[in-house]
């Protein structure tokens, strides 16, 4: 073989494997990007996800074009070859803002929802923007030497910081919610932050010894995919009207808290009053919106004091409650309170007023199944709700 051909050996077969790798990874992304896509799913939660998803696509492709142009494999003329340096590394601090974005929707905290919020949260990504317009002007980003090679330059540090800052305030964010005692039933939703930030962190910084392999694709690859199937797994145990824990998780939830339990375990039943009587009169979307603000206050209340909240069917919702604080009778009352509370609020502006009948079951060693533990509660619930005829 001649010198000419080892030296284009030498160049291509790294080269070679470099694109493999990405092309595999872009694969992934496009089968996860095509499933999200067909989701029925339009909460901005979702297509925030999607946008994230199609921002690090179209990074993984002007990854292999940087690449390309670095190794010598194209001769690009310099406005193109400055073009893709920056396009290619905004394109990672746009990745880094959505999944920020992201996270802000599906934990509710809203942070971007003010002009403030969104202010601050641009500034990162503005000075990544204009770093990355530098790249190819000056050696601030990447320093060539003299054969060719590109070298980080001072400024590299900088970039990195802010694209990962991204990461990290996100990350933090989801620990120090998952922690709240308020969050405690719902810990995974705020957890799902580490499926993503991990393995991007880890093969991030192995990325910096091994340059000729394409580590951080694949970690950003496995990031997507793990919190895909993690936002999957949400979905699928929520109750698609109410946004609740649907019948499938309460039962999984009640099966580990009848296991292991540190105080009393309160099971509450909550039926809606005269619902025939609202989808008969008012029509079934009215029903669906009384059903709605039913779950809005229950949610409320399972917030402020540490419940497990679910619909369980129809126009039944359940509450799960581990603790002293409160009794059985206790758990009614506030149900029936915040009730009494959401018909003043509404008054003059709903035709009807909502009203809930309530039982409760605590669990002791007698009960010796899940159906058993509920059927105590319905009991309860029919005494009530026939005492409220």
């Amino acid at each position: 073989m001649t010198r000419v051909g080892m030296s284009m050996k030498h160049i291509y077969s790294p080269m070679i494997f470099y694109l493999e790798i990405n092309l595999f990874c872009l694969l992934i992304l496009g089968i996860i990007l095509m499933k999200a896509c067909a989701s029925l799913d339009k909460r901005q939660t979702w297509s925030l996800f999607k946008q994230m998803l199609a921002a690090v696509m179209g990074t993984t492709v002007l990854d292999v074009c940087w690449r390309l142009e670095i190794t010598g494999c194209w001769q690009l003329p310099q406005v193109v070859r400055t073009c893709v340096n920056a396009a290619y590394f905004s394109a990672i601090g746009v990745s880094a803002y959505l999944w920020f974005c992201y996270t802000d929707s599906l934990f509710g905290t809203r942070i971007l929802n003010s002009r403030k919020g969104r202010v601050i949260a641009l500034i990162p990504l503005v000075l990544l923007c204009l770093l990355s317009l530098d790249s190819g002007q000056t050696d601030f980003l990447f320093v060539v030497d003299a054969t060719g090679r590109h070298h980080r330059g001072v400024g590299y540090v900088l970039y990195t910081v802010l694209a990962y800052g991204y990461l990290a305030v996100a990350s933090v964010k989801g620990v120090y919610l998952a922690t709240r005692k308020e969050h405690y039933a719902e810990r995974q939703k705020y957890l799902v932050v580490e499926s993503f930030t991990l393995p991007v962190v880890i093969t991030g910084i192995a990325q910096v010894r091994f340059e000729q392999i394409p580590l951080l694709c694949v970690g950003v690859t496995l990031a997507a995919l793990m919190a895909y199937l993690n936002a999957q797994e949400l979905q699928i145990s929520k109750d698609p009207l109410t946004g609740m824990n649907n019948r499938g998780h309460l039962l999984q939830y009640l099966s580990k808290k009848m296991k292991n339990h540190q105080a009393p375990l309160y099971l509450v039943m909550i039926d809606v009053d005269h619902f025939k009587g609202i989808n008969d009169q008012y029509g079934h979307v009215e029903g669906d919106r009384a059903l709605m603000r039913i779950a809005g206050l229950l949610k409320r209340l399972c917030g402020e004091h540490n419940c497990f909240g679910a619909r369980y069917g129809g126009d039944e919702f359940v509450l799960i409650y581990e603790g002293s604080a409160m009794d059985g009778s206790g758990l009614c009352r506030m149900v029936q309170q915040a009730v009494e509370a959401e018909n003043a609020q509404m008054e003059g502006r709903c035709p009807y007023r909502l009203s809930l009948s309530v039982g409760y079951a605590v669990y002791h060693n007698g009960i010796t199944s899940i159906p058993e533990f509920i059927e105590q509660a319905d009991q309860q619930l029919y005494v009530a709700k026939k005492n409220r005829k």
